[in-house]
């Protein structure tokens, strides 16, 4: 069992400058940081630990080439999916959804041409059932309706991919 106890910290740690070394800094190097919609989103995230890593390794994939190419020769989708089937269905909610959505996103660079990176984490974590049916219903529901958003959006590909008789299974073994 984890020990959930609360750790207060000073108000001013040896790490953080005054207030009058604060209005100091000089500012042309800090980039500010607005409450947009995304901000808030993304902070919801890391209320759960497994969103959390999953939104670290998106930013550690963000635009890095040679950290994207490690990701697929070391097979790290099927290594995430394999620890996402471990965790308590409870930690499985749609922040961890979220967070793949978000991944998903920042990988998909080129719209016309499906990564390999992307192909993998296709294939290892949105599309594998044995994942998201053991969810709560609201996670599940959530997951088939982004499902049925990313399918509109390219139909040749994914019919090519995963046809129709791929999903006739998935609800016969998953669902049925």
């Amino acid at each position: 069992m984890l020990d959930h106890t609360i750790i207060e910290m000073p108000v001013e740690s040896p790490s953080s400058p005054t207030k009058t070394e604060a209005y100091e800094l000089d500012l042309d190097e800090w980039a500010l940081v607005t409450s947009g919609t995304s901000v808030s989103s993304e902070l919801k995230l890391e209320h759960n630990q497994l969103a959390a890593f999953i939104t670290m390794l998106r930013y550690v994939l963000k635009g890095k080439t040679v950290n994207k190419d490690n990701f697929v020769r070391t097979h790290c989708a099927s290594t995430l999916a394999m620890l996402m089937q471990k965790v308590h269905r409870d930690m499985m909610d749609l922040t961890v959804l979220m967070s793949i959505q978000y991944l998903i996103e920042d990988c998909d660079d080129t719209p016309s041409v499906k990564s390999i990176l992307l192909q993998h984490i296709y294939h290892d974590i949105l599309f594998d059932f044995s994942l998201w049916s053991k969810t709560h219903f609201a996670v599940r529901i959530g997951h088939i309706q982004y499902l049925s958003t990313i399918i509109k959006e390219d139909r040749k590909y994914f019919r090519k991919k995963y046809g129709v008789q791929f999903f006739l299974d998935i609800i016969r073994a998953y669902y049925g």
